[in-house]
């Protein structure tokens, strides 16, 4: 194994064997037997217990409420009354016209272009033909290309 291969092993999994990738682990067990690799262990020891040792704070019951009131404050405007919303029915047909529109464009831009390589993949099977019929003699070379 080389040190580079090593190394970036250690900084993705850790210096614990066990997370390593399975395929590498033994090369890369060999390899940490060497000074080299012990000087990377070593570096990386620091940074894994570090990390291991960092508790994430709970959040506050107190400022998780006060987030939710000033959410519902933006939503709803200053007179009481909820801004405009169209009725659900109204909704679900938007989105169904939106996407029919969708599918249609899609389906359009598939027909423009099978019709377009139609046209001229025929063009140039035509002078193809023409080129050939136009010889005099058949030389191989000629009709191949």
């Amino acid at each position: 194994m080389k040190a580079e291969r090593f190394h970036s092993i250690v900084d993705a999994y850790g210096v614990d064997p066990a997370r390593w990738p399975e395929a590498e682990r033994e090369a890369a067990r060999a390899y940490a037997r060497t000074p080299e690799g012990q000087a990377v262990l070593d570096g990386a020891r620091a940074l894994d217990l570090a990390l291991a040792g960092h508790v994430a704070p709970l959040p506050d019951a107190a400022a998780f409420a006060r987030a939710l009131k000033a959410a519902e404050a933006a939503r709803a405007p200053a007179g009481g009354r909820p801004r405009f919303r169209l009725p659900v029915w109204r909704m679900d047909r938007f989105r169904l016209a939106s996407g029919a529109g969708l599918m249609a464009a899609a389906c359009a831009g598939v027909v423009f272009g099978v019709t377009l390589t139609d046209h001229l993949t025929a063009d140039v099977q035509a002078d193809a033909v023409l080129y050939q019929a136009t010889l005099n003699g058949l030389d191989d070379t000629e009709v191949l290309g």
